[in-house]
């Protein structure tokens, strides 16, 4: 999804972030996630579970944690640069 110059990339990272907001969604696809996550000022990216439609708004990367998350996880990452 692409929005006035942002746009969401999927990622695969370690790196820890909070779970800022979790909200259930109408659509059954990661575009409502992606729209909820526009929404929220604090949004870094966001995690949709297709089973429960339930999205998970994470914070920017916590760069300063002293330890990063032991399995990766996959994400939908908002950013500004590389847009399609």
């Amino acid at each position: 999804l692409k929005a006035s110059g942002i746009c969401f990339v999927s990622t695969s990272s370690s790196t820890r972030r909070t779970a800022i907001s979790v909200q259930h969604t109408t659509t059954q696809t990661q575009v409502g996630c992606t729209i909820l996550c526009l929404k929220e000022a604090n949004c870094g990216a966001c995690i949709f579970n297709t089973t429960t439609n339930l999205c998970v708004m994470l914070s920017p990367p916590d760069l300063s944690a002293p330890d990063q998350c032991p399995v990766p996880y996959i994400s939908l990452v908002r950013t500004t640069a590389n847009c399609p």
